[in-house]
């Protein structure tokens, strides 16, 4: 038996997909511009889900970062108090003598709207930049000059901060709103004082020209502008009032002492302070509701807490 080679017969190649079969996969091809085009409906429902979902988002990011900014502001009054603290039992040599009989009076906090600064014992203060050193006075009285060496602690651009002093005729809470002080005496231990018991009240050159003004207070006429025309970080602040190495001028020179101070998200507040009268009303109110309350250690060593004020 032979076998015979044959070549390829071009008849007998695979036959093209019948007609019918053709047209049915032609009408069931892939059009990636067409299948992958969105409909207005389907747009319409992304917008309105995105949207509802900033409505949730954004004002809890926005709640976070006031909040952000209230922590990192008592962080700051916090340590500052802490460092004062510290510093108020600091040794300061004899004391001048022309001022027979005077003690040490410790170190002040100074609160204003922006930052709290740290302050010790002057001893050489004089009324009015006089003569008559202020211990001399009738009862004595203590002035205190920025530390040098200590930078200020600042506060959180938007956190505002009152302070907290009992009234006299009721024993509740006043909001005392800034510039005011907290201050320990030799000892460590915190002074508390009022308007009405002017040894227990701070003295601080908040001009910055040597001079301590015994009668410059809150209830002098004088004293009616607005707080927030201090407040760099406040629209209504007034350049005039920043001084020397761009330091803020504090108002007054009678400080009041305070037992602890609240920090609150003062950038969305209904109100704000337009005096320096105490605070009243619905912005107390406010206040209380919103802000968080430090008290400071009436002891050395007590340290700080946070807590609520009825």
């Amino acid at each position: 038996m032979s076998i015979e080679a044959r070549a390829p017969n071009p008849e007998r190649a695979i036959d093209p997909a019948p007609q019918s079969e053709s047209r049915t996969m032609n009408h069931g091809r892939f059009h990636p511009a067409r299948d992958r085009a969105f409909t207005l409906m389907e747009l319409i429902v992304v917008v309105v889900v995105m949207a509802i979902l900033a409505a949730i988002v954004l004002p809890t990011l926005s709640g976070l970062q006031r909040s952000g900014r209230v922590e990192a502001t008592i962080n700051s009054i916090t340590n500052g108090v802490s460092s004062l603290r510290a510093r108020s039992g600091a040794a300061v040599g004899d004391m001048h003598p022309q001022v027979p009989g005077a003690r040490f009076g410790g170190a002040a906090g100074i609160f204003t709207s922006n930052e709290l600064r740290l302050a010790l014992h002057d001893q050489r203060a004089a009324a009015d930049g006089g003569t008559d050193y202020l211990q001399m006075m009738s009862p004595p009285r203590y002035g205190f000059a920025d530390m040098g060496d200590v930078d200020p602690f600042t506060f959180a651009r938007g956190a505002g901060v009152v302070g907290l002093t009992r009234r006299e005729d009721t024993g509740g809470v006043q909001l005392v709103p800034p510039p005011f002080a907290v201050r320990f005496d030799g000892h460590g231990r915190l002074v508390l004082g009022s308007t009405e018991t002017r040894s227990q009240l701070v003295y601080y050159d908040g001009r910055g020209d040597g001079r301590y003004r015994t009668g410059s207070n809150r209830g002098n006429p004088h004293t009616g502008s607005n707080p927030e025309t201090f407040d760099r970080h406040s629209p209504q602040f007034n350049s005039a009032h920043e001084g020397d190495h761009g330091r803020i001028i504090v108002p007054f020179d009678e400080l009041e002492t305070v037992f602890g101070v609240i920090v609150y998200p003062k950038a969305d507040m209904l109100n704000q302070f337009t005096t320096f009268a105490p605070a009243t009303g619905a912005l107390r109110n406010e206040i209380l509701e919103r802000g968080q309350v430090v008290i400071f250690g009436r002891h050395a060593g007590a340290g700080l807490r946070t807590g609520g004020i009825e």
